[in-house]
């Protein structure tokens, strides 16, 4: 039998964040390099988003 699943809210923000920083990887790498800057970026969005899923 084929039952619905329910899509929890959280998944749902979860993966739009995905989405956005995949998007966001591809415009920053298109010159095959990623600057000092941007990885810093990319490192401070990982400590943002691990803060978040702690305090949810």
């Amino acid at each position: 039998m084929i039952a619905p699943y329910a899509i929890n809210a959280q998944s749902v923000v979860d993966c739009v964040l995905v989405l956005l920083v995949a998007v966001l990887l591809f415009v920053l790498s298109r010159n095959e390099k990623i600057s000092k800057k941007e990885g810093v970026l990319f490192v401070l969005l990982y400590v943002a988003y691990s803060v978040y899923v702690f305090v949810r």
